[in-house]
């Protein structure tokens, strides 16, 4: 890769010597460290940030002519596939936390009921006024939960 970029960077000096005219240099940019780094869609499929994940300026280059040659077709293909199983993948990411929200809130809802089948069992004050807070304290995560998650 270096001895392309190398070749790429050594030709675009001779363009800029030659004076060519502006158009010409702003569609041959230069490569910066940051085109040549490793996709991380790759590596790290969860990463944050895929969303705005955008291919480097050279590789767009063909779109401006008529001639598409196999190996390009075939980047942009892989690289529209990728995209659209990033998206897949999210979409099923959202739904598993609607479900997960509901869950949240059913196993409050399910522990403030056990306290309160536990306070009726209760004969003693003590365990009484315990049950009586445990009831109290997965009301308010029940509250809260159904507050925070209202609207998502």
């Amino acid at each position: 890769m270096n001895r392309h970029v190398w070749s790429y960077l050594r030709a675009r000096r001779v363009i800029q010597i030659l004076c060519a005219d502006p158009s010409t240099l702003a569609k041959y940019k230069d490569i910066a460290v940051t085109d040549l780094s490793v996709n991380k869609d790759v590596t790290e499929e969860n990463r944050y940030g895929q969303g705005n994940h955008k291919m480097a300026w050279f590789w767009a280059m063909g779109k401006q002519s008529e001639q598409h040659n196999g190996w390009m077709k075939e980047y942009y293909r892989i690289n529209w596939l990728k995209a659209k199983a990033r998206c897949v993948r999210w979409e099923e990411e959202l739904d598993i936390v609607w479900h997960e929200m509901s869950w949240t809130i059913n196993w409050f809802n399910n522990r403030r009921n056990r306290w309160k089948e536990l306070l009726g069992l209760s004969l003693e004050p003590g365990r009484k006024a315990y049950a009586e807070k445990q009831i109290a304290m997965w009301g308010t995560f029940v509250e809260g939960a159904t507050q925070a998650f209202e609207g998502k």
